[in-house]
């Protein structure tokens, strides 16, 4: 392993303790719950991923710990997403927002229901990880 893959991932492993200390201190409840599974998901997908992947994964975390470490609430960095903003994704894309739309009512029924933050099962692949070379991929 080169001294530049244990330096990313040292940084990796802190980013994503931060992000869990900030979801502690900053939400409670459901929406704390949600956001720990989702976040978990992430980077338990990402943790193999090709280095092209992991420098935008990690940029786009690391901004995202910085805004809600900015803000006083997790609840207060939620914000709808503009039609021109919908209007530059791609079908992958809005296919990707959909999948984690029902997924995460999926996650907030199973907690409401159970009382309970365990994962309800696992996430599908992520749209920016290529499948592996054992998995067919078929799109109609």
């Amino acid at each position: 392993m080169s001294s530049s893959t244990v330096t990313r991932n040292t940084a990796a492993v802190k980013l994503y303790r931060d992000i869990l200390r900030l979801h502690r201190q900053k939400t409670v409840g459901v929406n704390r719950q949600v956001a720990d599974i989702f976040v978990k998901y992430e980077f338990k997908l990402h943790r193999e991923a090709k280095e092209e992947f992991v420098n935008d994964f990690l940029k786009q975390w690391t901004n995202y710990r910085n805004e809600l470490a900015e803000k006083s609430t997790l609840e207060s960095m939620a914000r709808s997403i503009s039609a021109a903003e919908i209007a530059m994704l791609s079908d992958e894309q809005l296919d990707a927002i959909d999948e984690l739309k029902k997924a995460t009512e999926k996650a907030i029924n199973h907690i409401e229901a159970d009382g309970n933050i365990e994962d309800p099962e696992e996430p599908p692949k992520h749209p920016s990880q290529p499948p592996l070379e054992s998995e067919t991929v078929s799109r109609q």
